[in-house]
């Protein structure tokens, strides 16, 4: 309320009804129970340099982890079985885009057509199994993840002899530690240690 200037003005109407009062018109009365600058502000909480080195920690391990995935993932794309089987399913008449030394794009597209049409995308599967094992499931149904069609693209044009590379966007973790965040996983890491501690002292 301090931020708002108030100007004393007048109004024809209001002056027209001083003047001329009429029946029915009552006084009002606005009251607040408390002005904004009485609520209590949450204070902000800095991360420790404890959680930051956690954060940073976090950081690199999950920057390993992606990176070591990607690897995994471009692997299996130069596998010979899964690029001979996309190209036994792969129609006569697309094979002959190699016989063209001046390659270009748009040469390339009845291939991405032919692909975007044979192949459906579907929400990530519960069952757990290794990347090889998930992408010859996919080529066999001719449906998988994103991740999976993506990696039987490349899978599919380096079998055709084309210089092709997985990319993929890298999530990391933020280097910059979340207080909040890491103020919970301490106070539960604390939690289950003492759980720890209790249930070693009744053994005892």
């Amino acid at each position: 309320m301090d931020d708002i200037d108030w100007e004393d003005g007048s109004s024809p109407i209001l002056d027209r009804i001083k003047n001329h009062p009429v029946d029915g018109i009552r006084e009002v009365t606005i009251e607040f129970s408390e002005s904004p600058d009485s609520a209590k502000q949450k204070p902000i909480r800095r991360a420790t340099a404890e959680e930051k080195v956690l954060a940073e920690l976090v950081h690199k391990v999950h920057l390993l982890c992606l990176l070591a995935r990607g690897r995994i993932i471009d692997h299996v794309c130069d596998d010979p079985l899964i690029q001979a089987s996309l190209l036994s399913i792969l129609p006569a008449h697309l094979l002959n885009i190699l016989v063209d030394s001046k390659l270009h794009a748009k040469a390339l597209s009845p291939l991405v057509h032919w692909f975007h049409n044979n192949f459906r995308v579907v929400s990530s599967l519960s069952e757990k199994k290794s990347f090889h094992s998930a992408l010859a499931c996919a080529l066999e149904a001719r449906e998988g993840t994103l991740e999976e069609l993506a990696a039987l693209s490349v899978a599919l044009f380096r079998g055709l002899k084309l210089t092709t590379r997985f990319v993929s966007i890298l999530d990391v973790a933020s280097i910059k530690p979340d207080a909040e965040t890491y103020e919970s996983l301490s106070q539960n890491t604390s939690k289950v240690h003492k759980g720890n501690i209790q249930h070693f002292n009744a053994d005892g």
